[in-house]
């Protein structure tokens, strides 16, 4: 697999630039130990990035590429959707995400059908919230445009023509606003998590002594639906709930 070697763009949170770790210069150190095909030091070089609060999806591709390398089948998902999460349209993300789904034990028939904050999203996430957010801007232009047009023009076809042109671009300002909120309360709103034990058993109760719901494996994705101090409440794939250790588990 490649790795991005680009100039990075950090987004820097809580930090001071006094740090002295160089994050451009670790991340080459990083791509060059990839290059040589040593996987583990390059994972330490991009960790040590991310441990100082830099985010870019670079250094979670690369990091993701590194793990994959290493067959390590939770750390690459992971890393993989963290990219997603930081920009949806990585297309080589989606590609690499999809060879590391392979290495997964557990299968599901279905997807989660979790509530209607997710059907929302699956009826409108094929836009993300900024993509909306545009969508919206250039409809209000063209609306005030049109309105310009209709009321200084005096034939009555081409009037006729741009005032039913704004009522259908109010109609598309208005769902571009609301699937924009939509999509941000989304983003804020719903967790998911990896399963980073290789094996780990789901209880009916968040308890140890707890029967087991179903036992799950590494790389899992599951959506957490609530939490106590050592548990989390989550729900598979294929809509089992159960808890789970909240060590056994890496959010998103």
């Amino acid at each position: 697999m490649r790795i991005l070697n680009i100039l990075l763009v950090f987004l820097i949170s809580g930090i001071s630039m006094a740090n002295n770790l160089d994050p451009v210069k670790v991340f080459n150190e990083a791509n060059a130990f990839y290059e040589q095909k040593n996987y583990e030091s390059a994972i330490e070089k991009y960790e040590s990035i991310i441990d100082k609060n830099y985010e870019a999806e670079a250094v979670y591709f690369n990091l993701g590429n590194a793990y994959y390398q290493l067959r390590q089948v939770a750390p690459s998902i992971y890393n993989y959707k963290k990219v997603l999460q930081l920009n949806p349209e990585n297309k080589a993300a989606k590609t690499n995400l999809k060879f590391a789904d392979k290495m997964k034990l557990d299968e599901f028939d279905k997807k989660v059908q979790l509530n209607s904050n997710q059907i929302l999203h699956n009826t409108i996430g094929f836009f993300n919230m900024n993509e909306w957010a545009v969508i919206a801007v250039v409809s209000t232009f063209l609306i005030l445009l049109s309105f310009v047009i209709f009321y200084f023009n005096q034939n009555s076809t081409v009037k006729k023509v741009f005032f039913t042109l704004q009522i259908v671009l109010i109609f598309v300002a208005i769902i571009s606003v609301v699937s924009a909120f939509s999509e941000q309360n989304y983003a804020n709103s719903e967790r998911f998590a990896i399963v980073f034990d290789e094996e780990v058993a789901l209880k009916v109760e968040p308890r140890t002594s707890a029967k087991n719901a179903q036992i799950i494996h590494e790389g899992t994705e599951v959506f957490i639906e609530e939490e106590t101090t050592k548990w989390f409440k989550v729900i598979l794939p294929n809509q089992v709930t159960g808890w789970i250790q909240k060590e056994a588990i890496k959010e998103i």
